[in-house]
């Protein structure tokens, strides 16, 4: 991957500790999140076990950069090609530790939404893309301009290769950052069963 000039830091599997925390504080409050775990007792093992597997998997399909080496914010850069389930990557990503923290039920919700998001991203968008996927800074270093640091990074990288940047948010105060960057909304819904609005984003190179 071409790494665009910046000061922004690469991380590898010595940081998960530090990128899961940071993961963790940033969405704790996130409603799609909840929607998915919305038991107050063992929600933190949850997401701990939620975000070490999205950590894995990311660092295995594309790359995540950090503000710098203290993690103090991170965004997760992935390829549009869709990884389907296996049990062999399930357990090199620590796929079972997350069924064993969440169980069963909250899984199959979980893989419900995935689906029906893939499914609609892929009636939009029909050619290659990179998945601007998990920006989140830790809640002690907001307001400090790292979410547009990492942002610009990864619309450097996605310029460079020539590819489209989607991302997707819940949120209606990110939908105007996002514009801000040059992002516009290309399908918005409500998700099924959640009640959450949805919005799929992109910009192209």
């Amino acid at each position: 991957m071409h790494e665009a000039d910046s000061e922004l830091y690469i991380v590898t599997m010595a940081d998960m500790k530090n990128v899961i925390e940071t993961l963790v504080q940033a969405f704790l409050d996130d409603p799609l999140l909840g929607y998915f775990f919305d038991e107050p007792e063992g929600k933190l093992r949850f997401l701990k076990k939620y975000f070490n597997y999205r950590v894995r998997n990311g660092l295995l399909d594309g790359s995540i950069f950090a503000s710098s080496e203290n993690i103090e914010g991170i965004v997760i850069l992935t390829q549009s090609e869709y990884k389907k389930f296996s049990w062999v990557r399930a357990l090199r990503t620590g796929g079972m530790g997350l069924y064993r923290a969440a169980g069963s039920k909250i899984l199959k919700r979980m893989q419900a939404v995935e689906s029906f998001v893939v499914s609609k991203r892929s009636e939009c968008i029909s050619e290659p893309y990179w998945y601007l996927g998990s920006l989140a800074i830790h809640p002690n270093h907001q307001g400090k301009g790292l979410a547009g640091k990492l942002v610009r990074h990864v619309l450097d990288v996605c310029s460079f290769h020539r590819k489209l940047c989607v991302l997707e948010t819940q949120h209606d105060n990110l939908v105007g950052m996002y514009k801000h960057f040059g992002f516009e909304v290309i399908d918005s819904f409500t998700l099924p069963d959640a009640n959450i609005p949805h919005r799929i984003m992109a910009k192209p190179p």
